[in-house]
């Protein structure tokens, strides 16, 4: 457990130097500050492979990378989803000069919410309804869009 929250801690302090390929600059700085705090050299590579996975599209190999990568999307299968969705946008939009109509916006949502798996039991058997609650109030947002035009 140890391994992997500190994986959790370290998995987005890449965004300080980068958008894109942050996960890279998250390794880096990981590697750095617990080399420097006499970490062993395989713990590091298994932080470092936790970290990686979390990059899109998640690819875990390990168990605590897979609890990590379940942990990082977590969101997608609470209320806290809405808002985070709306902070993912404006974040495309400043650092990516990303810009969608909304029915564009809950498109790419439903699109993800569909494409996205958990990785761990407890993803798959727990997070996974919450996720598929969220994806049908998505698809019911979208049909809103259908309905009026």
């Amino acid at each position: 457990m140890q391994l992997v929250t500190v994986a959790a801690w370290f998995h987005d302090t890449g965004f300080s130097t980068c958008y894109k390929g942050h996960e890279y600059s998250s390794q880096n700085i990981a590697t750095k500050f617990l080399s420097e705090h006499n970490v062993s050299d395989k713990s590091i590579q298994i932080i470092c492979e936790c970290i990686e996975a979390t990059k899109m599209p998640q690819s875990p190999k390990s168990l605590l990378a897979k609890v990590l990568c379940d942990a990082d999307l977590m969101h997608l299968s609470t209320p806290e989803f809405f808002y985070r969705k709306l902070l993912l946008r404006r974040e495309w939009e400043v650092f990516c000069d990303n810009s969608v109509s909304d029915i564009e916006w809950h498109l790419l949502n439903k699109k993800f919410l569909e494409e996205h798996n958990y990785w761990t039991d407890y993803g798959k058997s727990i997070l996974r309804e919450g996720k598929h609650e969220n994806l049908k109030k998505v698809e019911n947002i979208i049909s809103y869009y259908h309905d009026s035009n």
